[in-house]
């Protein structure tokens, strides 16, 4: 049964969430088996032969480096940064998974396609005669006859292409028990669920008629005030902030790299007077005008800038969404610690959840247990939840007003973490055998979690493979598994 209406509070209290924790992890530990060999075969079950779980939607040569630099308007490419392999030791399988996964490829919201427009008003009686060979396309160039807000029809391949590699991937787990799939209810995201779940079942491809779509099993409101760890939006100090850190560092960053291009595009545009703003909006058109048709073509605006302003355009995403949800936000860790703990549940198989703030769902969810789930989200709510994991962390934050010459190199890249329809699994791998070499060390469990960051396993220095020993993992999910601050949220805004 399908349901849209939820429970606003878990019954559960914390501390009754947290015994059942350290109930779940006990069973599960108590299933290792006393073998004295180090596992070293690997085991192919489920792996995709080709060695890599998800193809790039778009060509690997002329631009490649374009699309890659359009933050979170970049078409979906998998992770190339990680030597992890996704074979499995002989004797483990993967025995859960949650997959979180952003919209597919989507038009303007309604809020920047004004901003879009205005720009574009500066340019339209720009004659043929006064345009430069780079800028002949404008002649008679407009950017209507879309929905703003909804989905491109390459975002609709996107979702469901997501959804049937993964069906591929995890097939053996999916005969265990259905493929159980949530989805935050903004329609962009519904249906990005709907075809995700098409192309799970290998079922046809199809535009059109989104109700002959498979629906998620659980929709949860965004509106305003509504818990939902998917889209949190209920922290009030946050929301009283003013200026939001986000809006600050893009400002600055703007500030630094716009008006050279400015100036560049308004001496060879006659009377366009270009602001830094109209920069930033004309840019966004890159990715925007390629994402409309199913197959992927590039828009003239992506030949209009320089590799050099692309890298900056890369970076100004960078520090925005750094500083408003990333490890840079006062907030951001913790609105994103409500999924952890839902997903720490899963992997526990227990449906009492540790309450930190955004109040969970779990009562309608299955109790974990061999199975693959699905949920659905945004870009922002993916990033404060990442920022509570130990991975694609930056020693230093970000510095907002870098030389044009130097910007740093740095790993909170957002084209590479939360592209369209961007992806996080956390698989749960489970061993009949229980000492595993991992970095030359003896470990005794026999439950591991694996992370991917838009398929690429990522790995410490302590767990080169990627296996994490569950035990390992808990501890590295400390802060939302005491809770996550969430008292900051009402102290601060009093």
């Amino acid at each position: 049964m399908k349901q849209d209406v939820f429970p606003s509070q878990h019954t559960g209290t914390k501390k009754q969430s947290r015994r059942s924790l350290k109930t779940g992890l006990a069973v599960m530990l108590s299933v290792s088996f006393a073998l004295g060999l180090f596992l070293t075969q690997r085991d192919q079950e489920g792996v995709p032969s080709s060695g890599n779980v998800m193809k790039r939607h778009w060509n690997s040569g002329g631009f490649e480096e374009v699309f890659s630099k359009l933050g979170p308007y970049s078409p979906y490419a998998d992770r190339t940064d990680s030597s992890a392999s996704y074979d499995l030791p002989s004797g483990c399988e993967v025995s859960q998974v949650t997959i979180l996964q952003r919209h597919g490829a989507r038009y303007p919201t309604k809020k920047a396609n004004v901003v879009i427009q205005t720009a574009l008003t500066k340019l339209a009686n720009l004659t043929a005669s006064q345009l430069p060979s780079e800028f002949k396309f404008l002649d008679g160039y407009t950017f209507f006859g879309f929905e703003v807000d909804a989905l491109t029809d390459f975002g609709r391949k996107e979702a469901y292409d997501a959804g049937k590699v993964a069906g591929e991937r995890y097939q053996k787990l999916a005969k265990k028990s259905n493929l159980w799939t949530r989805s935050s209810d903004e329609a962009r995201v519904v249906e990005s669920g709907r075809q995700f779940i098409q192309g799970f079942n290998s079922a046809p491809f199809f535009i059109g008629n989104v109700s002959a779509l498979p629906n998620v099993d659980v929709k949860i409101s965004e509106e305003d005030g509504f818990v939902n760890p998917l889209s949190p939006s209920t922290c009030e100090a946050e929301n009283v902030l003013d200026p939001n850190p986000g809006d600050v560092a893009e400002e600055d960053w703007l500030s630094v790299y716009a008006p050279p291009i400015a100036k560049r595009l308004n001496a060879v545009l006659p009377g366009a007077n270009l602001s830094n703003t109209d920069i930033n909006s004309l840019m966004s058109l890159c990715g925007f005008d390629s994402l409309r048709n199913v197959t992927l073509s590039k828009s003239p605006w992506c030949d209009a800038f320089t590799a050099k302003e692309w890298k900056m355009n890369e970076y100004y995403f960078d520090v925005s969404k750094y500083y408003a949800h990333g490890h840079g936000a006062p907030f951001g860790a913790i609105n994103g610690a409500s999924y952890i703990d839902e997903v720490v549940a899963r992997l526990l198989d227990t449906d009492q959840v540790v309450q930190a703030g955004v109040t969970n769902l779990s009562l309608i969810s299955p109790a974990g247990g061999e199975r693959v789930f699905a949920d659905f989200s945004h870009d922002n709510a993916m990033v404060e939840i990442l920022t509570n994991l130990p991975f694609l962390t930056d020693k230093t934050p970000l510095p907002t007003t870098p030389s044009t010459e130097s910007i740093p190199s740095h790993k909170f890249v957002v084209s590479e973490i939360v592209p369209f329809s961007g992806r996080f699994a956390f698989e749960r791998i489970t061993c009949t055998a229980t000492k595993y070499r991992n970095n030359n060390k003896k470990t005794k469990t026999s439950v591991f979690v694996r992370t991917l960051v838009n398929n690429a396993i990522q790995t410490t220095h302590k767990y080169w493979d990627g296996l994490v020993p569950i035990e390992a993992f808990l501890k590295s999910v400390k802060f939302a598994q005491e809770g996550g601050d969430w008292a900051k949220c009402a102290v601060a805004a009093k």
